[in-house]
């Protein structure tokens, strides 16, 4: 068929650009370009190259890798280049007014299937509006997430019923960031959408996320709530018990016994009705002698008369008659130091093994008033002495001097005058 003006051509014959320049001897890739463009090469055939005058066969003496050529044997530098590309992939098409391919420049079953594009081959400016539509098949993985822009995906993108109750979406694809808050309420919820069987994953639901009064009787099923229910640490505080909420009918026969823990302090007497601890609350051995009790917890309205009888108290603001003995414990101190205390808070009376030469220093716990005895006693080696701190008076001013026979015993009696004095007597030389 003949044509007005100059026939048009299907291949593109030119010069490749040298690339001797960067020949020496060890590197064999090297970019192809034209005129500084990268032209389309995909086969080795598509050029002819000589080095050094010799024409090298494709895919022998080298090959063409992603426009790149790739030497079988390193040129040297120094050696002289040529190529001539013999035509482009694309170019052997026609281009149309549109700039684009259409019906007109493919063949029917160009494309198919099993056609393959390259990465960034079809971008959205490639895709005109409505090309996809609800009837276009997409195959499974042909979207993922890199190939959709943040926030592309809104709900004017999405049809009514797109995501319906048989959509199925991957884990972790919707998390709290993709999920405005207050987005999803009771209108977002169909009925039974959340039930036993729902999973919810740790601190989803927190105290933010549940109005006050909420969670009421009539939302928790008889029985939700057991003896079998965990509670963690923590959970249950003051704040979360209305006055007065927990009373004898939310408490089971048996719920607080004898191995119920309570924390201190919270039990006070605000907490205890009057009259409600007697004899038949407080088991046999509750109230011991090792009990303490705060002081004015017990007075003149607890005790009975009767219950404390003159031969089993002893009252301090009263004059006391007493119908036993009386007696004091007796603390043994071993000294084998220079330096000894004993503390008044311990006891009345003391005895003291010398085992050393030492000093008698200031005793703790001085309280006017208080009255005792030191026993002083040499160990089995004797001549052992006894100085005394200015705080201990003896008659005339003038401190005893001590019986040093081995295993002797002298005597010290004291009343504590001042608190920085204690008048004391020695009687020595006890068998």
């Amino acid at each position: 068929m003949a044509y007005i003006g100059r026939e048009p051509k299907a291949g593109r014959f030119v010069k490749l650009d040298n690339i001797a320049g960067s020949f020496n001897g060890s590197l064999t890739t090297f970019n192809l370009t034209v005129g500084g463009a990268t032209p389309d090469i995909i086969t080795s055939s598509q050029v002819i190259i000589s080095v050094n005058a010799v024409v090298l066969e494709p895919e022998v003496g080298y090959a063409i890798r992603s426009n790149q050529i790739v030497f079988t044997t390193a040129p040297t530098g120094g050696h002289k280049f040529f190529g001539v590309l013999l035509g482009e992939t694309f170019n052997a098409f026609r281009t149309s007014s549109t700039n684009s391919i259409g019906s007109a420049e493919l063949k029917v079953g160009a494309i198919n299937s099993n056609t393959f594009f390259g990465n960034g081959v079809i971008t959205r400016h490639a895709i005109a509006n409505n090309a996809i539509s609800a009837n276009t098949l997409i195959s499974t993985g042909s979207i993922t997430a890199s190939l959709i822009a943040t926030g592309a995906v809104g709900p004017t993108e999405l049809a009514t019923g797109a995501v319906s109750a048989n959509t199925k979406i991957a884990a972790n694809i919707i998390d709290a960031s993709n999920i405005k808050a207050g987005a999803v309420g009771a209108s977002e919820l169909a009925t039974g959408a959340v039930s036993a069987n729902t999973k919810i994953g740790t601190k989803v639901i927190t105290a933010v996320n549940i109005a006050n009064s909420a969670i009421g009787p009539q939302h928790l099923q008889a029985g939700a709530v057991s003896a079998n229910t965990v509670l963690a640490t923590g959970a249950i505080t003051a704040d979360l018990i209305a006055t007065g909420a927990v009373g004898p009918t939310e408490l089971a026969t048996g719920a607080v016994s004898a191995n119920t823990k309570i924390a201190a302090n919270i039990i006070d007497a605000s907490n205890i009705k009057a009259g409600a601890v007697g004899s038949s609350e407080l088991a046999t051995g509750a109230v011991s002698a090792n009990t303490k009790m705060a002081a004015d917890v017990v007075g003149a309205r607890e005790l009975r008369i009767g219950n404390v009888a003159a031969a089993n108290g002893v009252f301090t603001h009263n004059n006391n008659t007493y119908a036993k003995a009386q007696r004091s414990r007796v603390d043994s101190i071993t000294v084998g130091a220079a330096n000894v205390a004993i503390d008044f808070a311990n006891t009345n009376v003391f005895n003291l093994t010398l085992g050393t030469n030492s000093n008698l220093n200031r005793p703790g716990n001085i309280t006017v008033g208080q009255a005792g005895t030191i026993f002083v006693t040499q160990d089995g080696t004797g001549s052992r002495t006894l100085s005394y701190s200015s705080v201990w008076d003896f008659v005339g001013g003038t401190a005893p001097t001590l019986t040093t026979t081995a295993s002797a015993v002298d005597r010290i009696d004291y009343v504590v005058y001042s608190t920085s004095r204690i008048q004391a007597v020695a009687t020595l030389a006890y068998s």
